[in-house]
């Protein structure tokens, strides 16, 4: 049997990671913090390691007996331009749990990166994996290259057996990032256009299919060294995502288009304002780019080396997300209702004293004249 660890193991990834895992007949130890919901790891039967992954002594504790890594820990809040916990969660932390797998002689140690690292502010049409890193300013995605250069470098001066898996925009059951970002403002109809006509492809990526890819990448001893690119492969537009979440919560689509040059501006001009007063605002340049750039990326690798093969349906995927983002969300989803009944009053009682106004002056004018 073999003894496998998962950092992160409360999070989107690692979750479902665990509970296949476990599902798979492996060992699994969740190494999570000591205030973590464990919740759903309990029904799973693993073994708790706790600690902080930014703590030295906690991770090499953690990975003592331990075969395969799996480094699924990560601050992920792509809305923050302005955060240091990137840094020390995703750069030191990294470190940490490499330098602990040197010293334990862990035989695998897979780390989840982001398709992010190549680039957010520019087109991708069908990239590689040997496509260069650009950095964009932003923390999340930043930090990310820094923590998969720590991976390669650990790769080739300690021989440490890695694996890097770049995913795409993940969605599923437990996210806590993209549909509660996302929904309750298409509950409170504050989104109602797109930038450009909307067809740019968003890659994104089924948890489903991508703990698929990990255990691939755990049984093939051929991965070690490579990075693979993983995403659904099914070229899902920004516009289908939209509209298909807008059906499932019984909502009117967004109907209208900002061009791209206005929202690039906007974009920009939001960016410099938030430099200059060190504060994050939702509109931004990095935020207008995800929303308007193409995200297309080459998997052939990863289907020729790993065997991987993107099998779960997107319809399926995300109806089961916002299935559960309602059923763990309510509070959120009252509030969103809330507001947007309250604004409809607010613009009801507005358009009748608007209509009363001018009905009056109509009949002033009249009176007048006669």
């Amino acid at each position: 049997m073999t003894n496998v660890l998962v950092t992160g193991a409360t999070g989107l990834v690692g979750s479902h990671l665990c509970k296949e895992l476990v599902d798979k007949g492996y060992k699994v130890r969740a190494f999570v913090r000591t205030n973590s919901d464990k919740t759903f790891l309990n029904t799973l039967g693993v073994e708790y390691a706790y600690g902080d992954i930014r703590f030295l002594d906690d991770v090499n504790k953690a990975m003592e007996g331990i075969d395969t890594v799996f480094h699924c820990a990560g601050q992920v809040d792509i809305l923050k331009t302005f955060d240091t916990e990137h840094a020390s969660i995703n750069i030191l932390g990294t470190k940490n749990a490499l330098k602990c797998a040197v010293s334990n002689k862990i035989k695998k140690f897979i780390y989840v990166s982001t398709l992010g690292v190549l680039g957010i502010l520019k087109e991708h049409y069908y990239d590689r994996e040997d496509s260069p890193y650009i950095k964009v300013g932003h923390p999340y995605f930043d930090t990310k290259i820094d923590a998969e250069r720590l991976v390669i470098n650990y790769y080739n001066d300690k021989n440490l057996p890695v694996v890097i898996l770049r995913p795409g925009l993940i969605y599923g059951e437990k996210d806590r990032n993209l549909l509660p970002n996302l929904i309750p403002y298409l509950l409170k109809s504050q989104i109602i256009t797109y930038v450009g006509r909307g067809n740019n492809d968003i890659a994104l990526t089924s948890i489903k299919n991508l703990v698929n890819a990990i255990i691939l990448a755990e049984k093939n001893d051929e991965a070690i060294g490579q990075i693979y690119n993983i995403t659904d492969d099914q070229g899902i537009t920004l516009k289908r995502f939209v509209e298909e979440i807008c059906h499932l919560l019984k909502l009117s689509k967004p109907i209208f288009n900002v061009s791209v040059p206005i929202a690039t501006t906007a974009g920009k001009t939001m960016q410099t304002v938030g430099n200059f007063s060190n504060k994050d605002f939702i509109v931004n340049e990095h935020m207008i780019a995800m929303l308007n750039n193409n995200f297309s990326y080459d998997i052939t690798k990863a289907k020729k080396e790993l065997g991987y093969a993107p099998q779960h349906d997107f319809k399926e995927d995300i109806r089961d997300a916002v299935d559960w983002y309602l059923t763990n969300h309510q509070e959120d989803v009252k509030k969103a209702k809330l507001y947007l009944k309250k604004t409809r009053i607010k613009l009801s009682v507005g358009s009748a004293l608007t209509v009363t106004a001018a009905i009056f002056a109509i009949v002033a004018l009249l009176r007048k004249k006669d």
